[in-house]
């Protein structure tokens, strides 16, 4: 599999479109389906379009890049966190006989609860 040059990846970034020939050089895949569509989506990085565009750092298409993935993942951390705080002295007010010891967030949503899972994810 042989890389795409800088000088490539600057033209793409710059505007040329990525082709079939510099994602199967840069995969060693053909592009299935919409593949092509994402890595030159206009919208790459914008609001639901994270998984849109091309990795400079890796070379590759967004949607199969540790990168973009790593960044999702902390983003959901991070909201779920944010969930727990907001929504902890509600629920401890509402549910008073429980042990705001054991009360941890949801592995799901972040939601406060007593197991592992909260009533909405269960």
């Amino acid at each position: 599999m042989k890389a795409i040059s800088k000088n490539q990846l600057k033209v793409a970034k710059d505007g040329v479109r990525i082709t079939r020939q510099m994602f199967q050089r840069s995969t060693g895949n053909l592009p299935q389906q919409d593949d092509l569509e994402r890595c030159n989506c206009p919208k790459a990085g914008q609001s639901g379009h994270d998984s849109c565009g091309w990795c400079e750092v890796h070379n590759g298409p967004m949607f199969t890049c540790l990168c973009s993935l790593r960044k999702r993942e902390l983003e959901s951390a991070q909201l779920q966190k944010d969930t727990y705080q907001k929504e902890l002295p509600g629920y401890l007010a509402q549910h008073p006989d429980e042990d705001p010891e054991i009360v941890g967030p949801c592995s799901h949503c972040g939601y406060p609860t007593s197991g592992l899972s909260c009533d909405n994810c269960k």
